[in-house]
Parts: C-alpha cells; structure tokens; sequence
C-alpha cells in the first residue's frame, strides 16, 4: 500500500504522510506527532524579593523546568490540577468547597509529587 502526501507544510498543509488504511493513517499521525515533540525544553526563573524595609531583605528563587514540549506540559498541568480539585481533601480548594480558584488554592505537597513524577522539576532556594 503506497503513502502519499498532504499538501507539503510551506503551501499550508500537513507535512504527515498519511497512508490508506484508516487505522494505519492514525498510526501514521500519532507517531509523527510523537517524533515532533522530542528534545524539547523549557525552563522559567522567578525572583521574589521581601518587601520587609531591611537593608538586605530575603529573596526567594524559583527554577521550573521540563523536557517535555510545551502543549503536552500544559496537558500535564491541568490534569494534575484537576485530579488535585476532585481527590485531594488536604487543599484550600477543597475547604472553600469551589468557586473561582487562584493556582495557591490547588497546591498541595501531593500535586508536586505528581509534576515531579510527570516531568515537570520546581527548584526553590530563599536566601
């Protein structure tokens, strides 16, 4: 069964080959997409400085930082974030028992574990 492809990319089509068979074409899909998002990373650095009138007041650094392209981590994020709302009793989220929720309220040590475990690495000093 020969592939053909799409219109190529640069004239606004797919650069996937597809290939006849319906259940193979996804195949097909599925692992071209696999291969576009390898060797990715991404890494985020914030400074929060204390707002205490000291000569030297203390700063918080943070370092977040994942291998994994930016669509598939947002997937990640909101996942976990919702396994968070809807199973983890220990949150601030679950106390106020719903409503319009700021990230603080999801946090949890657990929620981190689970980023952690999904490839998503937050780094955190103060001085």
């Amino acid at each position: 069964m020969a592939c053909k492809k799409d219109t190529p990319s640069w004239q606004g089509g797919s650069s996937i080959q597809r290939v006849g068979h319906p259940v193979l074409s996804d195949i097909a899909t599925i692992t071209d997409i696999g291969r576009s998002r390898r060797n990715h990373q991404v890494e985020w650095r914030g400074v929060a400085t204390a707002d205490d009138g000291s000569e030297t007041p203390r700063k918080a650094f943070v370092r977040v930082q994942s291998t994994i392209d930016p669509y598939s981590l947002t997937a990640l994020c909101l996942v976990q974030v919702a396994n968070s709302i809807l199973f983890n009793d220990s949150t601030l989220a679950a106390e106020l028992g719903g409503g319009i929720l700021t990230p603080a309220t999801v946090a949890s040590p657990e929620l981190f574990e689970l980023l952690d475990r999904g490839g998503l690495r937050i780094e955190t000093k103060i001085n």
